[in-house]
C-alpha cells in the first residue's frame, strides 16, 4: 500500500489502479499484490490528495462527523443478533518519551519516533446502543448510536463489526476524502456513507457467498457539523483533540512491525491483521479516556504513507 501510494505520489503513475496494477506484478506471482479494501481506499486518496488541485486541507482540516447509526444492509442470519456490535476508533500519534529521560536509559523502541496508533473511543455493545432489524428494509440490521455517546469524529476512521460468533468485517476511511451522500429527510445536516461487500476488509474474500450475501454491505449514517457556528466546530474539535492527548499520554512506546506482503498476494495474510499494514504497530487500544486538565494533542492522518511530509489534522483554527 505504501509504495503503491508513493508511486501516485512521485508521478511514477498516472493514477491509484495503474500503480496498485504495477505493484501486484512486480511484487507478487500471481498480481494481486495488494487486495485489502481498506489499503486500495487509501492509495485512491492519494490519488485524490495529489491530483490536478492538489488540496491538502481534508489532512489539515478534516470535517467533523457524528455516526448516529451503523446499518447491515442484508445481513446474515449470524448478525441478526442484540449482541452484534461494532467498535469506533479513531487514528492519532502515539505519545513520545518525556524529554527529561535520556537516551542511555531507554530501550531502543522508546527512542524511536511516535508511532501511529489507533483509539476506541466508543463500544457500542458496552454503551447501551439500540440493535434491531429495519423495519422499512427486509434484511437490514442497526446498532444506533445512543444521543451524547462519544461518536464524534474527524480524519482516519476505523470501525470494526463483530457478532456473537466473532469478528464480521471491518472498514477505514478518511472524513476527507469519503464520498458522503445526503440522507434525506427534515435534517440536511444528516449524510451517508455506504461500502458494499468488495469494499469491507475480511467479507471481501468470502467469493462463494458463505459467510455474507453477495449483496451485504455496510451503510454509516451521520451528521456532518460543518454548517454549524465556526466557534461551536472549533470547541467540538478541541474537545477531541484534548481526549485523544490524554488517551495518547497513558500509551507507552511499541516496537514497530515490519509491513510484510507474501509473494501470493496479502490474500494469504491472517483477517485479524488486515490493519496491521495500515498502522504497523502493535498496541492494544486500551479503551475509552475521560478528558480531565487541560491537554494539548495533535491527531495526524495515519497515511504518511500517503504524503511524506506529516500534516495536522486538527490543528484548531487561529
Amino acid at each position: 500500500m505504501m509504495l503503491s501510494a508513493l508511486l501516485v505520489y512521485m508521478g511514477e503513475q498516472p493514477n491509484a489502479t495503474a500503480s496498485l496494477d504495477l505493484f501486484g506484478k512486480m511484487r507478487t506471482k500471481n498480481s494481486k499484490g495488494v487486495t485489502i479494501p481498506s489499503q486500495k481506499r487509501y492509495v485512491g486518496y492519494a490519488e485524490k490528495l495529489m491530483g490536478e488541485k492538489a488540496d491538502f486541507r481534508p489532512l489539515r482540516m478534516p470535517p467533523l462527523y457524528t455516526l448516529t447509526k451503523v446499518v447491515l444492509v442484508n445481513a446474515p442470519d449470524m448478525a441478526m443478533d442484540p449482541k452484534t456490535s461494532f467498535k469506533l476508533e479513531l487514528v492519532h500519534q502515539q505519545a513520545a518519551a518525556p524529554v527529561e529521560l535520556s537516551k542511555s536509559s531507554m530501550s531502543e523502541s522508546e527512542t524511536m519516533p511516535p508511532q501511529w496508533q489507533s483509539w476506541t473511543v466508543y463500544e457500542h455493545g458496552k454503551s447501551g446502543g439500540d440493535s434491531y432489524a429495519e423495519p422499512q428494509a427486509s434484511g437490514n440490521f442497526v446498532l444506533e448510536v445512543p444521543h451524547g455517546a462519544p461518536t464524534l469524529l474527524a480524519g482516519d476512521v476505523k470501525i470494526v463489526i463483530e457478532t456473537p460468533k466473532g469478528k464480521l468485517t471491518q472498514l477505514w476511511f478518511h472524513t476527507g476524502f469519503a464520498k458522503f451522500e445526503p440522507k434525506g429527510g427534515p435534517d440536511p445536516s444528516m449524510v451517508t456513507v455506504a461500502f458494499s461487500k468488495l469494499e469491507l476488509d475480511k467479507v471481501c474474500k468470502d467469493k462463494k457467498d458463505k459467510l455474507v450475501p453477495r449483496d451485504f454491505g455496510v451503510r454509516l449514517e451521520l451528521k456532518s457539523l460543518q454548517e454549524e457556528e465556526p466557534a461551536v466546530v472549533d470547541r467540538r474539535r478541541s474537545v477531541l483533540i484534548e481526549e485523544l492527548a490524554v488517551g495518547v499520554a497513558s500509551l507507552k512506546m511499541s516496537d514497530v512491525l515490519p509491513a510484510v506482503e507474501d509473494d501470493e498476494g496479502d490474500e494469504m495474510t491472517d483477517d485479524d491483521d488486515d490493519d496491521d499494514d495500515i498502522m504497523a504497530v502493535a498496541v492494544e487500544p486500551v479503551g475509552r479516556v475521560t478528558p480531565s486538565g487541560s491537554g494539548e494533542g495533535k491527531m495526524l492522518m495515519a497515511q504518511a504513507v500517503v504524503v511524506p511530509a506529516r500534516a495536522t489534522a486538527l490543528t484548531p483554527r487561529k
